[in-house]
């Protein structure tokens, strides 16, 4: 005969009882593996040609003439080519380079002429290395190497937001998404 507690009988409030600690315990472990996911760092990029989008705006990135200020734009043209980035290793790092720059013959490479706070990140035809590195949730920062200064939108994109390098503050204008492009 078994016993019982309020009406309940031993085995039932057992059951109850591992069905209570089962469902627990995979809240648990499902809070854990979203955590993870959610610290999961994005890869490094491959080579090839991405959009690069910033994370703060929505925007992409984009050039229409060597020797300027590259930018995100709130405007509604469509950029075309001039929003594409070929990333490619070099060394211990990368370079970016403008697709549609390239179409017209014109030098698209993202460079900086000094590497201090608040300088332009411009086209030219210098290749500058660059380091690209996992930000979190499937963001990047992109930075001078070993140096704490990062690719900054500012002012925040209405309409235009010209990049410049300014020093790590974890803000979302200092994070960018890749988003392969296929070709």
């Amino acid at each position: 005969m078994s016993k019982t507690y309020r009406g309940r009988s031993a085995r039932g409030l057992m059951r109850a009882a591992l069905m209570t600690s089962l469902l627990l315990g995979s809240w648990v472990v499902s809070g854990l593996a979203a955590a993870a996911t959610a610290r999961t760092p994005a890869p490094a990029p491959e080579a090839g040609t991405y959009r690069i989008t910033s994370v703060a705006s929505d925007t992409s990135l984009r050039a229409y003439r060597a020797g300027e200020a590259v930018f995100v734009s709130s405007t509604r043209e469509n950029p075309g080519p001039f929003e594409l980035w070929e990333i490619a290793r070099t060394g211990n790092g990368y370079t970016i380079k403008n697709v549609g720059l390239g179409l017209v013959g014109q030098p698209g490479y993202a460079e900086v002429r000094q590497t201090s706070a608040g300088d332009p990140v411009v086209t030219g035809d210098t290749p500058t290395t660059w380091s690209i590195e996992a930000a979190g949730g499937g963001t990047h920062v992109i930075k001078v190497p070993a140096e704490d200064l990062l690719w900054n939108v500012e002012p925040p994109v209405v309409p235009r937001g010209d990049v410049r390098l300014r020093q790590a503050n974890g803000s979302d204008v200092q994070r960018w998404r890749l988003t392969p492009v296929s070709g």
